[in-house]
């Protein structure tokens, strides 16, 4: 499908949306390891389509979960209009996850997610 560069963005939505995070992760990793380049980058530019961030965001998250949401939470606490209901949302959805959540950002950022 993505050699013809034709195919419509929601046959590729379709192929992702009922995978698991481990499906996910393996078909990136896969056409990595296969073709030497990123799916993220060769979907951005064939498609150019906003369903396609829901997919970017399924690579990230599979790929390393902990990383993503830590790299999450710093964007939403250096934004201007910070929104509670954001931080309150993540933590609830990856409350079993806190604790390595937690490590990965003082991990990146040099600093405690608390302060």
């Amino acid at each position: 499908i993505l050699e013809t560069k034709d195919a419509d963005p929601n046959d590729i939505y379709k192929i992702f949306v009922n995978k698991s995070f481990s499906e996910i992760n393996d078909i990136y990793e896969g056409y990595l390891k296969t073709y030497d380049g990123d799916l993220i980058i060769l979907l951005k530019d064939i498609y150019k389509d906003e369903t396609l961030y829901l997919i970017e965001f399924l690579f990230k998250i599979s790929n390393d979960k902990c990383n993503y949401i830590a790299e999450t939470f710093n964007r939403i606490l250096k934004e201007d209009n910070f929104n509670e209901f954001h931080i309150v949302s993540i933590i609830s959805f990856f409350e079993n996850d806190l604790n390595n959540i937690i490590k990965k950002y003082e991990e990146l950022y040099i600093s405690k997610i608390t302060e």
